[in-house]
């Protein structure tokens, strides 16, 4: 494939997050938004509509068996994300799938191979790596400005929520939810090798979600990752501190200012 020649995307799921995933692709200028599929006519109408898809179908598996696409975007449920993701992989399409990619390393390993075995790229939408901001802050650590890594914290947190997102059976809570995008970025962040997890999670409900998850994941190198994400904050606030033996940097959620 050359620069000049444009790549045909699919979506699976097309929910709100699905359709932002999509215009953003379209943003680009490099996509044919050739397909879109959600067992809801109505919503694959308005992913049509709204991003320009040029065809709809009832199920994943219609899409991928009959659109002419090289790649697929998978927006869907939590507990639907890996099925589908798996399902595009085996027709032979590269793979942008949200997170949490999977509830449990098992089955993110097995699509991790599949992948690889197929031959298909395969990302999964950790979008925090991308801001401009964390990018900064990764090259100032990489440049030793904070020196040695001594402490990490992060978070995302906000107040309550309902749906899926808060049901168990569909992979909601706010550690896959939100939880999820804070781990990772700090993970890369300080390229952690973890050793031992402590957590303690509070779940008012024995049968329903974890409402917060507060734990301390212990690293090679002699530095901790202390992470807090909750459905229990008044407010939307997410946060990454990276400290060492020079000085500290922060960022924070849904902002492009870094502190030195």
């Amino acid at each position: 494939m050359t620069v000049a020649e444009k790549l045909r995307f699919g979506l699976i799921g097309c929910g709100s997050q699905g359709r932002f995933l999509s215009e953003a692709l379209r943003m680009t200028g490099r996509a044919e938004l050739v397909a879109c599929a959600d067992p809801s006519a109505d919503a694959a109408q308005v992913a049509m509509t709204q991003c320009g898809y040029a065809g709809a179908y009832g199920s994943a598996g219609e899409m991928l068996e009959a659109a002419e696409v090289d790649a697929v975007i998978i927006a869907t449920i939590h507990d639907q994300l890996q099925p589908m993701a798996m399902a595009a992989v085996a027709a032979g399409k590269h793979v942008f799938v949200e997170k949490p990619m999977a509830l449990c390393a098992a089955d993110g390993l097995a699509l991790v191979d599949a992948a690889a075995a197929a031959d298909v790229r395969l990302m999964v939408g950790y979008t925090l790596r991308f801001m401009p901001d964390r990018i900064l802050m990764k090259q100032l650590i990489g440049e030793g400005l904070v020196g040695d890594i001594t402490h990490v914290s992060t978070g995302q947190c906000i107040g309550p929520v309902g749906g899926w997102l808060n049901d168990p059976a569909h992979g909601g809570g706010p550690m896959f939810y939100i939880g999820s995008h804070a781990l990772d970025c700090a993970m890369w962040m300080a390229d952690a090798v973890p050793l031992r997890v402590f957590a303690d999670v509070h779940r008012p409900d024995p049968r329903g979600c974890e409402q917060s998850v507060d734990a301390v994941i212990s690293c090679e190198g002699g530095f901790s990752i202390h992470l807090c994400t909750s459905y229990r904050v008044g407010c939307r606030y997410g946060w990454l501190d990276v400290m060492g033996t020079h000085g500290r940097l922060r960022a924070e959620w849904e902002s492009n200012v870094l502190l030195v």
